[in-house]
């Protein structure tokens, strides 16, 4: 994981969401994208060089039994959503901006142009969390309650 930063928070569930945003990369974001985490002050990141999230569908990704793969589920990022609502966690998504800035700074790689997916801890804003990692933090999508079941 890229970054300074360090913070108390239950290992288990934060390797789940690790290993839940990355499988939801190798799936969507290509077979040449590179992936990394970056730790962020106050949460962390998971961001790619893949095509990213279509704006219009940023809402949606979150809720239970969505999904764009021909063979996908729809649960990962549904039981990424859970899990962080479930500690008191906030998870957005939104654009990468290209790469990570300031304290977070992933050396010269260009990774983050394409999914930014963020994880807030505490009450700390999301978008301040996101800024380093995220284009625009106004046009992240953030989840703050339980997605949507499957109807």
């Amino acid at each position: 994981m890229a970054g300074d930063e360090s913070y108390a928070a239950d290992r288990t569930a934060v390797r789940s969401v690790l290993e839940n945003l990355f499988r939801n990369a190798a799936v969507h974001a290509g077979s040449d994208a590179t992936v990394a985490a970056v730790a962020l002050d106050g949460g962390f990141a998971v961001i790619d060089d893949g095509p990213g999230v279509p704006p219009a569908e940023r809402d949606r990704v979150f809720d239970r039994g969505y999904t764009t793969a021909d063979e996908g589920t729809g649960i990962g990022l549904a039981s990424v959503a859970a899990l962080a609502e479930s500690h008191g966690w906030t998870v957005g998504v939104g654009a990468g901006r290209g790469a990570a800035e300031g304290e977070a700074c992933l050396s010269d790689t260009t990774v983050g142009d394409g999914a930014a997916f963020v994880v807030a801890f505490g009450d700390r804003p999301i978008e301040a969390v996101a800024s380093p990692v995220v284009a625009d933090a106004d046009a992240l999508v953030a989840v703050s309650e339980s997605p949507a079941a499957e109807s």
